[in-house]
């Protein structure tokens, strides 16, 4: 990570924004990027993969989903702030760093698509 964005508070709007890339219902890519690029991208990143696709993760578990969960920003904040807690402790950073990577495989194809838009 870029030591420029070390210190830079999450923000919830990004979060929530993000947060609609695991709703399943379709990508508004465009709306998605609109709001990241008010960021660096590598704090885009670290948002998305250490905090948002951790919380969210779930909603992707199942190929054809009963039910569709739309993140509630007040529960979403709430397991976000309970994994960046955790991330504080020894084991709980090796477990979310491991977490992490293994996201960053699941949602690689997002990710380059969310940065195409990103960048454009």
């Amino acid at each position: 990570m870029d030591h420029r964005t070390a210190n830079i508070p999450l923000d919830e709007d990004l979060c929530m924004t993000l947060s609609d890339l695991f709703l399943g219902t379709g990508e508004d890519f465009t709306q998605i990027a609109s709001v990241a690029k008010k960021y660096p991208i590598d704090f885009v990143e670290k948002t998305l993969f250490q905090y948002v696709a951790p919380a969210c993760n779930y909603n992707t578990i199942y190929a054809e989903p009963i039910v569709i969960y739309i993140f509630d920003r007040k529960d979403l904040l709430k397991r976000i702030n309970r994994i960046r807690e955790k991330r504080k402790t020894k084991w709980g950073k090796i477990y979310y760093d491991l977490f992490s990577i293994y996201l960053k495989f699941k949602f690689n194809s997002l990710w380059k698509i969310l940065k195409k838009y990103y960048y454009s």
